[in-house]
């Protein structure tokens, strides 16, 4: 139900795969920024988070650099800033609670992306999508109800 046959999706199976790929890099980053928040500062850590993929992804700039156009270069500077201060709230967050109780918020992020892709885009999210998004915030919200019952008895 959640997961469309690939004939669905508007893309390729290694499209796919590198989703699949950036969730398991996203989850090993959450955990070393949760072993880092023992004794470094949220500042510190995505000081050096942001220096360090700057210098990563900067290499592909010499295979494909094209000059940005102005529109383009605000966009890119307002994407750097919400992005870096994310990334600074995040890091806050993880430094204060546990990663398994903030797990759930990460769904806001996917309500957030059907709220921008309709308005900018105009593109809906079809029905079957809908339900599937619905089951996995039903169980995720279920999950952490449970987690604070087994927590308070």
């Amino acid at each position: 139900m959640v997961s469309l046959p690939l004939t669905e999706i508007k893309g390729s199976i290694s499209g796919v795969s590198l989703v699949l790929l950036s969730s398991l890099f996203g989850a090993a980053s959450i955990i070393q920024v949760k072993n880092l928040s023992r004794t470094e500062s949220p500042v510190t850590i995505v000081f050096y988070s942001n220096v360090i993929s700057t210098i990563l992804s900067g290499m592909s700039l010499l295979f494909a650099w094209v000059m940005p156009n102005e529109r383009d270069l605000g966009y890119m500077v307002l994407i750097g800033l919400t992005g870096g201060v994310g990334q600074l709230l995040l890091t806050v967050a993880l430094s204060n609670a546990a990663a398994s109780l903030l797990a759930p918020f990460g769904y806001f992020g996917v309500v957030w992306a059907i709220v921008f892709e309709y308005l900018i885009w105009g593109e809906a999210i079809s029905a079957k999508t809908a339900v599937g998004f619905v089951v996995i915030i039903g169980t995720a919200l279920y999950l952490c109800m449970s987690d604070k019952r087994s927590d308070a008895s």
